[in-house]
């Protein structure tokens, strides 16, 4: 069974279809990367998953169940499923980083602060910023912010993890960092996933790439290297709201459309 899944999934915003006949599951521990030129759907399709968004047909399910006209009370359980991962980071400038962490975790209600202190301290230690609790995001780079989000996506330990140009005006030593939480999440807590991206470095590493835990109990990324190796990362482009891709990198690189071809350019 899908854990994500559009079925035949029409939007219009006023006479502009976004999506047109949509269909595409995501499975247990898989990435899928959504490329596609400016209105071509993709955002839509994140806000769909999290329900802020209905398809005028179609439907969309998440672990078989069909979210697409439940109430806001009904989603909420959903919801609390689904990390999000935006560009910019969008924190809280007036919290702490901990704070920024811990936020979804208060708001639900369901923690005692010493559950929610040491979730925040575990998540960020996986994304490898446990030392800045206490700061302010003034004081962190561009990068760190965006762990940050990372980890505050982590907080609630979602199934799913819906990620926005996760790696856009990162330097390439940045986007690499970003690019092995990601494989981290996919491969070692099974996390499913989609992303959004221009970056076609960052979705050339989730697909070639995976993780795993060594003897000596360190992560390790290894590159298939023409193994037999089944990376969970698919690549799905769209075009007119409509996907006209979809399928590994490998048949992505010898695809013959001049409009897929553009963005491996």
């Amino acid at each position: 069974m899908s854990v994500i899944e559009f079925d035949k999934v029409t939007k219009r915003y006023d006479e502009q279809v976004v999506l047109s006949d949509f269909s595409m599951n995501v499975q247990q521990a898989e990435t899928k990367v959504i490329l596609g030129g400016s209105r071509s759907g993709k955002t839509t399709i994140l806000k769909m998953v999290l329900g802020l968004v209905r398809p005028d047909s179609g439907k969309v399910s998440i672990d078989g169940t069909d979210i697409t006209h439940l109430s806001e009370q009904d989603l909420m359980p959903f919801r609390r499923q689904i990390g999000m991962v935006f560009q910019e980071g969008a924190l809280f400038d007036s919290l702490t980083v901990g704070e920024n962490v811990g936020y979804r975790l208060e708001e639900e209600g369901k923690y005692a602060p010493s559950e929610i202190d040491a979730l925040v301290h575990q998540v960020l230690g996986f994304v490898g910023l446990e030392h800045t609790a206490d700061m302010m995001p003034s004081e962190l780079s561009g990068g760190m912010r965006r762990r940050v989000a990372i980890a505050r996506a982590l907080a609630g330990q979602p199934r799913i993890v819906l990620y926005d140009e996760p790696t856009a005006g990162l330097d390439p030593i940045t986007s690499r960092t970003i690019s092995e939480l990601i494989i981290k999440l996919r491969d070692l807590e099974g996390v499913s996933s989609i992303l959004v991206t221009h970056d076609l470095t960052t979705a050339m590493i989730l697909a070639n790439e995976f993780a795993e835990i060594g003897p000596d109990g360190l992560v390790n990324f290894r590159s298939e290297d023409g193994r037999l190796c089944l990376i969970n990362t698919r690549f799905v482009v769209l075009k007119s709201g409509r996907a006209l891709f979809e399928g590994p990198d490998e048949q992505l690189r010898n695809f013959d459309d001049s409009y897929v071809q553009e963005f491996l350019e």
